[in-house]
């Protein structure tokens, strides 16, 4: 079973090395020792750790809080749930949600009908399941039940960071291109996966063969017992790529955020008439295409469509994208003015007062 350093849970739970040493000398969790006597917490550490924060902050007694944390170690998973788990306090009790069912952590007794409170929830995402890299020599088919997430995560990591490896090795700068993926807002993610491809594509055009352009959307990951991955899950394993071992960041030499004139140079669209030339791509593919075909036949459909690629197409949108900028902000942050890594937007660098300032999260908690 995987487990933890201090430096992974302060970098994934966002606690400082302080409130995680008072929450242990608290007694809230029992970590292991490493071989040098260091902190090795285990999956359900990190949810009570977490757990205990949110708990405090909700003004929950703190002997309330030892009880429900005991008892809810006992009825954690060893994995988590691909849907991820809501954890708040409702009055005095600690109540969990895993997808569509809602119990007590106190006694494990499922509660219908119960509506999670804003105030005092906590929402953890960790550990999805593997990338889909035919390149590697595996599907997405292959042993996907065989597994744990947690194992298929654990392995699209080192397929992502042997990529990034080989690309340092051979003396590239890497940059990494943030493209929207999701379908949120009336794309189409396989033509979002199409248009992550071609940008990295141009990249690597324009800077030549000394740079090699990570593209997230190749590292799709598939389904685990009829669970997908969420824009989370993508993110937690995204943090650890662009973050690295350090935080630091020192494996990614730029970011680029993809913007409207990207997406235009993907379905070749020019200055003019840019709903009309969205218009004549749609009708093309979907002669052959029946996805294509299903928007192109929907008037509600089609016209999201060519609102979202005339508009709305760039990472300005994107739930993981605003996570992305907000990483490369931090990072940058423990980073020397001059060795920081470079922050790009539509093809042209931001200016500094942009490239220092985090922007409204997208899927992380605060």
């Amino acid at each position: 079973m995987r487990s933890y350093n201090v430096q992974e849970v302060e970098r994934v739970l966002r606690l400082t090395r302080s409130t995680i040493r008072g929450l242990v000398n608290a007694g809230f969790v029992k970590p292991e020792r490493g071989a040098r006597r260091e902190y090795r917490f285990s999956f359900r550490d990190l949810i009570v750790l977490r757990t205990a924060r949110a708990l405090i902050d909700a003004k929950v007694p703190r002997k309330r809080i030892h009880r429900s944390l005991e008892d809810l170690r006992r009825h954690l998973p060893e994995a988590m749930p691909l849907s991820g788990l809501s954890i708040c306090a409702v009055g005095d009790r600690v109540v969990v949600r895993d997808g569509q069912t809602h119990w007590q952590a106190e006694n494990g007794q499922y509660l219908l009908g119960l509506e999670a409170l804003e105030n005092g929830v906590l929402h953890v995402v960790e550990r999805p399941a593997a990338a889909n890299k035919p390149k590697h020599g595996r599907s997405a088919s292959d042993d996907v039940d065989s597994k744990t997430a947690e194992q298929w995560f654990a392995e699209a990591l080192d397929l992502e960071g042997a990529d990034v490896r080989a690309a340092r090795q051979s003396g590239r700068l890497v940059i990494y291109a943030s493209t929207p993926i999701s379908p949120r807002g009336g794309g189409l993610e396989k033509v979002n996966v199409e248009i992550a491809a071609s940008v990295k594509t141009r990249l690597e055009k324009t800077y030549g063969g000394g740079a090699w352009v990570l593209d997230p959307g190749v590292y799709q990951l598939p389904s685990v017992e009829g669970k997908s991955a969420g824009g989370g899950e993508y993110m937690v394993m995204w943090t650890r790529v662009l973050a690295g071992d350090d935080g630091a960041g020192r494996d990614i030499d730029m970011a680029h955020f993809t913007g409207p004139e990207d997406m235009r140079a993907f379905f070749g669209c020019g200055a003019d008439d840019v709903t009309g030339c969205l218009d004549r791509w749609l009708m093309a593919r979907a002669a052959a295409d029946a996805a294509l075909r299903r928007a192109a036949d929907d008037a509600e459909a089609r016209r999201a469509f060519l609102r979202y690629y005339a508009m709305r197409a760039s990472a300005a949108y994107s739930a993981g994208a605003h996570d992305e900028w907000n990483i490369v902000v931090r990072i940058n942050r423990k980073r020397a003015l001059g060795d920081q890594i470079a922050i790009f937007f539509d093809g042209r660098a931001v200016p500094p007062a942009v490239m220092e300032t985090e922007i409204v999260p997208g899927y992380e908690v605060r």
